[in-house]
């Protein structure tokens, strides 16, 4: 490019090549107001007349998909129903499980919490009777010593 940054132009609506300096379209007014658009014919296509038999026919098949669509949805609801239910039964499954789990945890505690005792007393009279065995053993020792 001989002159970087010029703006190059085209006239509106042409297929013109591009210059520094467009001119105008020869033909302006169609530019300006477009090309002409389609217009809808206002004549509309009559509506062929319904007679009885085919209206009776229409009922009829509206009637017999009405029925269709009313016994899927009454399928669908069985389903969610029955779904429901075994959602249902699975939770108090899983919570009688659990209640039972915990009443035998704490039992298995409370034997243990017995047996804790029971060793616990059990040492406090071990150490009781050591205690007095020790002090015997030591006196005859100091007896033995001193004599």
């Amino acid at each position: 490019m001989a002159k970087p940054g010029v703006v190059l132009r085209r006239p509106v609506g042409t297929s013109a090549p591009f210059t520094e300096h467009a001119s105008l379209p020869r033909n302006f007014a169609n530019v300006v107001e477009g090309p002409a658009k389609h217009r809808p014919s206002t004549s509309r296509q009559q509506a062929a007349p319904i007679d009885a038999k085919t209206a009776r026919e229409a009922a009829a098949k509206y009637e017999r998909e009405q029925k269709q669509r009313d016994r899927e949805t009454r399928q669908e609801q069985a389903v969610r129903a029955k779904e429901q239910a075994r959602h249902e039964r699975a939770i108090a499954a899983a919570e009688q499980a659990l209640e039972a789990a915990s009443h035998a945890h704490k039992e298995k505690a409370t034997e243990l919490e017995e047996a804790r005792a029971t060793l616990d007393r059990k040492l406090e009279e071990e150490n009781e009777r050591w205690a007095e065995q020790q002090e015997r053993l030591e006196e005859a020792l100091r007896r033995a010593q001193s004599d």
